[in-house]
């Protein structure tokens, strides 16, 4: 077989979603992931290859043309970090880190993945890396390990639905040091298995997947992530939108990301002010009071970040968290750490792909609708969980998120060509 960055491509979608962190356990030695070590490789093979190779070079810059955003991003995010260091503070340099090898796993998918048949072995390699993850977390519920990377210390608070301490040795957290990130990490999977099942037109593949969907089912429940069965709800009704609203669906995706956010933060509040049950969900709004805290106190922050030291100083006055550096908040967690510029960078590239996609499902015939509805549900899930979580430093998180991104230029650009009104 001749080997072509299409295959280099999948064995970076492949390594994104079985991600492993070298020296995480040793102190003193910086981190280094299994992704960023390939997309280093890959990347320095592909900029080879475009000073010897004209036809390469001009497909990487036609993606980078059409799809700007995520290059601009980058580019705030590199300045960020070099003020940062100016100032002798690393640690926005190591979110630069983690962040990177999703870039070139965003423009590498967008460029390399072509064809109707490409997005479909994309699928497949994708289905197996989480489906590896999936059996992993099924036998540490079993056994309680293999244990690759060791539970953080917040992951010792977990609480199941009814804001009771749950016992943590048997929880599944995959290649994750907490259960709330490998949930998010599920949410994607979970939806692309009832994609499957409700437009497949093969039944072993319907019954395959609904053997899959059944173990991911067990482990979700086993994690006790209460976010995860409320941004999946809403995924899944998404999915099953009536045909007659379909030419709404960007608007109702908007709605649904708001009003879920909004839903989940009252409740939430009503539920603790009835029980006085002091849960996680209480620490998030404490810790979103000390990232307002930050911002108010250190206007400079909002422009160029580096407030992830103010943070830990101010997630002990606020919460009862000490030295906590982030808000529980990838947005806001994108200002405290970049600035404002990197939020907004980031939100347009996630609109973006939000709207691409919701038109794509009104725009292809009803046999190719649902790799774009699972793209559009996904990302509106992804995000919603996104509000209350930390994945702003996780590679595998934000590479489910550019992953998506990059999926959503693909149809749009390459499998069914380039539609007019898009921008």
């Amino acid at each position: 077989m001749h080997l072509r960055f299409f295959h280099f491509t999948l064995l970076l979608v492949f390594v994104s979603t079985l991600n492993y962190r070298f020296f995480a356990n040793v102190p003193g030695v910086p981190s280094i992931t299994l992704i960023e070590s390939v997309s280093v490789i890959l990347l320095m093979l592909l900029v080879l290859m475009m000073l010897v190779r004209p036809a390469i070079k001009n497909s990487v810059l036609v993606v980078i043309k059409g799809e700007p955003l995520v290059l601009y991003y980058i580019m705030w995010v590199g300045f960020a970090a070099s003020i940062g260091l100016m100032y002798e503070d690393d640690t926005v340099a190591a979110y630069l880190k983690d962040i990177m090898p999703s870039v070139v796993l965003f423009y590498m998918v967008a460029t390399f993945i072509r064809s109707k048949k490409e997005v479909r072995t994309f699928f497949k390699v994708y289905l197996a890396g989480t489906g590896i993850h999936l059996l992993l977390g099924f036998t540490q519920i079993v056994f309680g390990g293999p244990r690759i990377l060791a539970l953080n210390e917040g992951a010792q608070w977990k609480t199941d639905i009814y804001g009771e301490v749950v016992n943590v040795a048997y929880i599944p957290t995959g290649l994750f040091t907490h259960p709330n990130g490998y949930a998010l990490f599920l949410i994607p999977i979970f939806l692309l298995l009832m994609v499957q099942i409700i437009f497949s037109k093969k039944y072993s593949l319907k019954i395959l997947s609904v053997g899959v969907l059944s173990l991911l089912m067990f482990v979700a429940w086993k994690a006790q992530v209460k976010g995860m069965y409320i941004w999946t709800f809403f995924g899944v009704l998404l999915l099953l939108l009536p045909s007659r609203f379909e030419r709404f669906r960007a608007e109702t995706g908007f709605i649904v990301l708001l009003f879920g956010i909004v839903l989940i933060s009252v409740a939430s509040l009503g539920y603790f002010d009835e029980t006085e049950v002091i849960g996680t969900m209480q620490t998030r709004y404490d810790l979103w009071m000390a990232s307002l805290a930050v911002l108010s106190s250190a206007p400079s922050v909002i422009l160029l970040g580096g407030g992830v030291d103010n943070m830990s100083f101010m997630s002990g006055i606020y919460s009862n968290l000490v030295d906590y550096p982030s808000s529980h908040n990838t947005f806001m967690d994108q200002v405290i750490v970049f600035g404002l510029p990197a939020l907004l960078l980031y939100l347009a590239i996630a609109f973006k792909a939000l709207r691409v996609s919701a038109f794509m499902v009104v725009s292809v015939s009803k046999a190719e609708r649902a790799t774009p509805l699972f793209l559009h549900s996904a990302l509106v899930s992804l995000l919603g969980a996104f509000f209350f979580e930390p994945a702003l430093g996780g590679t595998m998180l934000q590479g489910q998120f550019f992953l998506l991104c990059a999926m959503a230029v693909v149809i749009k650009r390459r499998s069914y060509g380039v539609f007019k009104g898009l921008h």
